[in-house]
């Protein structure tokens, strides 16, 4: 199956990863080439309340949010040319940053601007969990110092990818979420990226069409698919390392019916004369 244009660009991910690496970059550059894992934390905990990290954090999380704005605008434009509430929608996104939809966009840049800001006193609290864990281990003080900064750039590597993957996701979603509820578009369609890396529990999700789940009634996928898991409700998109999105339900032929449907906490094929009493809605044709 072809993915839909709901999904977020990876290029968007890309900058964002890049972005952070840069600011990775320059923590290790300004703690100098300090090797006592005490002095390196006490120096990145400095430079939690340095000027540039303030602007730096903000640009970040500003053009991301903003990339997923303009790109989801794009996707919500060709959807409306085959829908029945096309005006509707065409005047939901002429008119979004003084909506519901604006708030949420600042509350976004401005949410992942602290995440940014708090890099440098989560990798101090990283350097010192590892030291005591080393020290436990029975390594002398210089052999700790002397695999710091490797062992530091190892763990930021995959730090790196996990944030920017995780929030750009999570981000695209809460848009995604805020402009369905504008136009009173309550469901969406579960979809994955559809590759070997989903996770069984969301490839449960996604399989014969994707399962169609409302906003305000979160699915717990891992319970749903029987696996064990501590990570409860949520919805495609707002889990670590997630790659999965929601494709929001604009028309009822963009589904084959009957249709698998989430409600009350269990998946059970529906018909769409059934779907359409429960939606609380009427969704077009």
């Amino acid at each position: 199956m072809i993915k839909s244009d709901w999904s977020p660009k990876r290029l968007i991910e890309l900058r964002y990863e890049n972005a952070l690496s840069r600011l990775y970059s320059r923590l290790f550059q300004f703690a100098g080439s300090i090797r006592d894992p005490e002095e390196f934390a006490d120096h990145l905990r400095e430079a939690s309340d340095a000027g540039w990290l303030d602007e730096f954090a903000q640009a970040a999380a500003s053009r991301m949010v903003t990339g997923l704005r303009v790109d989801g605008a794009r996707t919500w434009r060709l959807a409306a040319q085959k829908s029945m509430r096309g005006q509707e929608i065409y005047r939901a996104l002429q008119n979004e940053m003084i909506s519901p939809v604006g708030v949420r966009v600042y509350d976004l840049i401005r949410n992942n601007a602290q995440l940014i800001k708090s890099v440098p006193l989560t990798l101090a609290d990283d350097v010192t969990r590892h030291t005591m864990q080393q020290s436990q281990n029975g390594l002398r003080a210089s052999e700790i110092e002397k695999d710091l900064r490797e062992w530091l750039q190892d763990l930021t590597r995959g730090k790196i990818r996990l944030i920017s993957r995780t929030e750009v996701s999570k981000a695209s979603t809460s848009l995604t979420r805020a402009r369905s509820e504008e136009i009173g578009a309550g469901w969406y369609i579960w979809r994955s990226s559809e590759d070997g890396r989903v996770r069984l529990s969301h490839r449960f999700m996604d399989q014969n069409g994707g399962v169609l789940c409302s906003w305000d009634d979160a699915p717990a996928p891992e319970a749903l698919a029987k696996i064990q898991s501590t990570l409860g409700h949520y919805g495609p998109g707002e889990c670590p390392n997630c790659r999965c999105y929601p494709e929001p339900l604009l028309r009822l032929s963009q589904i084959q019916w009957p249709h698998r449907v989430h409600t009350a906490g269990v998946i059970r094929m529906m018909a769409r004369a059934e779907f359409v009493r429960i939606a609380g809605f009427e969704v077009a044709a």
